[in-house]
């Protein structure tokens, strides 16, 4: 049997070698934090890497965060779709969406056959949202971002209805409140500290 331990002091999941890694989807429909309160700059960190080709026209997500149950307001997606990355901040106004869009197919950025570092996250006072792929900042300074993330669910493999999953690899995710530096990206400082389950 594999030995899984999971430290959720700061959002650190640590899986077995590589070698060993199972897919995620063989073993949970999907897993779930509660109780995540995100402040007003946040960054999300996972490594992934797919069991399925760019091609694939269904949407595979890898994370999706709600606070409250609208699915219009106050949530973050990221998935992939048709070889674009994905990555979504709906406001709390139920009416905007901000979205950065990036085509995979044919990028040196992306590995189809090893882990993938990908790091998304906001910073409200620059009205900017940005991803970090494989240490390659692609950020995009959006209209205001106005979310209210009490309370929130994070999702780690598929949608918030438990749909379209992720079907691949996943190594560590980390949530970060934030400090993260690559290249000329900084964005911040210290852990957060929270609780979480497996559904």
């Amino acid at each position: 049997s594999r030995n899984i331990s999971f430290c959720f002091f700061f959002l650190m999941i640590r899986r077995p070698p590589r070698s060993t890694l199972f897919p995620y989807t063989t073993l949970f429909r999907s897993i779930a934090y509660q109780e995540l309160d995100f402040p007003f700059d946040s960054a999300i960190e996972i490594d992934f890497k797919p069991l399925w080709g760019l091609e694939d026209s269904s949407p595979h997500y890898l994370i999706d965060i709600i606070s409250g149950n609208n699915p219009e307001m106050n949530r973050i997606t990221l998935y992939i779709q048709n070889s674009y990355l994905k990555y979504s901040i709906y406001n709390m106004d139920g009416i905007t969406e901000h979205g950065i869009k990036f085509d995979l197919k044919n990028s040196p950025l992306w590995s189809q056959n090893s882990f993938n570092k990908i790091v998304i996250g906001w910073i409200s006072k620059k009205d900017e949202m940005f991803i970090i792929l494989n240490e390659n900042t692609i950020n995009k300074v959006v209209g205001d971002i106005n979310l209210n993330m009490p309370n929130s669910k994070l999702y780690l493999g598929s949608s918030i209805f438990g749909e379209h999953q992720a079907n691949g690899y996943f190594d560590n995710l980390r949530v970060w409140n934030p400090t993260i530096h690559y290249g000329s990206m900084t964005v911040n400082a210290s852990l957060l500290s929270i609780k979480g389950y497996i559904r």
